[in-house]
């Protein structure tokens, strides 16, 4: 093989790698816009965590109470910051917020077995005569 068809062989090895670094660029690029489309803007996951939070709150103001104090499980960032920061620390914050709805779901649920024992105590009584 002639030195002229090194070069030229070289040349279009290095064609094909400024091609396949730039789709490899443009991969990148889809890759992080999915990423981003998946796990949400800052702006959008903070939206998000604030209605969920309205709904798990009797009112708005318990919501943003709960929303802007700093929470032990969260690093010490209001669940507002930790929706801001990042996909990772939102999933958080949405499970702490399941975790309050089903302790009130368990606490109603148990208040409810309650009042149905007592109220069957108090028949009791008056069959009693009590």
């Amino acid at each position: 093989m002639a030195e002229s068809d090194l070069w030229l062989a070289i040349e279009e090895l290095r064609s094909q790698q400024r091609e396949m670094a730039a789709k490899l660029e443009q991969l990148r690029e889809e890759v992080s816009t999915l990423c981003a489309e998946r796990d949400g803007t800052p702006d959008s996951r903070a939206r998000s965590v604030v209605q969920y939070a309205e709904l798990t709150f009797d009112t708005h103001e318990q919501a943003l109470a709960w929303l802007q104090k700093a929470h032990p499980e969260l690093d010490g960032l209001t669940p507002l910051e930790a929706a801001r920061r990042s996909a990772e620390l939102n999933r958080r914050v949405q499970g702490l917020l399941v975790e309050i709805v089903d302790r009130a779901s368990t606490r109603e649920s148990l208040e409810k077995k309650l009042k149905g024992m007592l109220s069957g105590e108090q028949a009791d009584d008056h069959l009693e005569g009590g």
